[in-house]
C-alpha cells in the first residue's frame, strides 16, 4: 500500500496578505501553489437517515443531507506542504521534499508592517471547510479500492445526462464501514449546495445506465482510461488508479437488473 503521511492543516480565516510585486496585474499569470484535494468529513448533526432506492430487483442504499461538511486541502507544490510562521502568519511554500515539521528561526519579513521577523518556520497545509448537499452511496456490493474509485468517477462523468455540469459535482470514497463496503459519496461543490445531489438522487437508476455506458463503451484499454471517460483534470492524481473495466464491470449488474 501507499504510505500516509499525515500533517496539520491551517484554516486562514481572516485572508491573506498578498506580496509586494513590481508587475503590473494581467502582465504575468501568477503561479499555482499547490493541489487542492477534497474531503468528505462528517454530518454537521445528526447523521441522515438510510433510504433504500430500487434499481430494478436490486437496491440501492443513499443517506443524503443538506448539510455535508467538505474540507479541502490545499498540499502545497509537489505536496510539500508550506512553511508557516505561527507567530506573524508568514508563509511560504516548501522548496525541499522530506523537510522536517520546524526549522531553525528563518528570518523572514512579518506581513503587513515589512518588520523583520525570527519566529520558527513549521510545515502545515492550508484548508478551509463548508457545508454542501451531500449523498452517500452504498451500491451493495464488494469492491476493491480501485474499483470503488473507477466506479466513482464513471457516475461523475455521467451527471450531464441529468444535466448537471461536471464541475458543479466532486466526488470521494468514504470511509470502508464494517461490512467492507465502500460508500461513494458526492456533493455540489457550491457551498450551500445548488440542488444537484438532490437530482442524482432521484433520478438514479439513469445515472447509473448512463456511466455504464460510458465505461462500457470508450475505445481505451479496459485496464486503463482516458479523457474520454473517467479521467478529468481535477482527478489527474488518481489516473493510474482508474480502470474503466472494473467500472463497467461493478455497473453491469445493476443496470441489468434495471432493464
Amino acid at each position: 500500500g501507499t504510505a500516509i503521511t499525515e500533517h496539520k492543516f491551517l484554516i486562514p480565516q481572516f485572508g491573506f496578505i498578498g506580496q509586494r510585486s513590481s508587475e503590473q496585474p494581467g502582465e504575468v499569470q501568477p503561479p499555482k501553489a499547490g493541489r487542492s484535494q477534497a474531503y468528505f468529513s462528517d454530518y454537521d448533526g445528526e447523521p441522515p437517515s438510510i433510504e433504500e432506492i430500487q434499481i430494478g430487483r436490486s437496491t440501492v442504499q443513499a443517506q443524503f443531507s443538506r448539510q455535508g461538511r467538505i474540507t479541502v486541502i490545499n498540499t502545497g507544490p509537489a505536496e510539500r506542504g508550506f512553511h508557516v510562521c505561527l507567530s506573524c502568519g508568514h508563509t511560504e511554500p516548501t522548496i525541499e521534499r522530506g523537510a522536517s515539521k520546524s526549522t531553525a528561526p528563518a528570518p523572514h519579513d512579518r506581513p503587513g508592517t515589512g518588520r523583520e521577523c525570527s519566529g520558527l518556520l513549521s510545515l502545515r497545509h492550508l484548508g478551509h471547510h463548508y457545508l454542501t448537499d451531500v449523498v452517500e452511496l452504498d451500491l451493495m456490493m464488494q469492491m476493491t479500492h480501485t474499483q470503488a474509485r473507477s466506479t466513482l468517477y464513471a457516475l461523475l462523468a455521467a451527471t450531464p445526462a441529468l444535466g448537471i455540469p461536471p464541475e458543479d459535482v466532486d466526488g470521494v470514497l468514504g470511509p470502508i464501514r464494517t461490512n467492507g463496503r465502500q460508500p461513494l459519496v458526492i456533493f455540489d461543490t457550491v457551498p450551500g449546495g445548488a440542488g444537484h445531489v438532490t437530482c442524482i438522487r432521484d433520478n438514479l437508476n439513469r445515472l447509473l445506465t448512463a456511466a455504464h455506458q460510458i465505461a462500457q463503451g470508450c475505445q481505451c484499454a479496459l485496464s486503463t482510461s482516458c479523457y474520454g471517460c473517467l479521467r478529468t483534470y481535477r482527478n489527474q492524481q488518481f489516473h493510474d488508479q482508474l480502470s474503466r473495466g472494473e467500472a463497467a464491470s461493478a455497473l453491469a449488474g445493476l443496470v441489468a437488473q434495471g432493464a
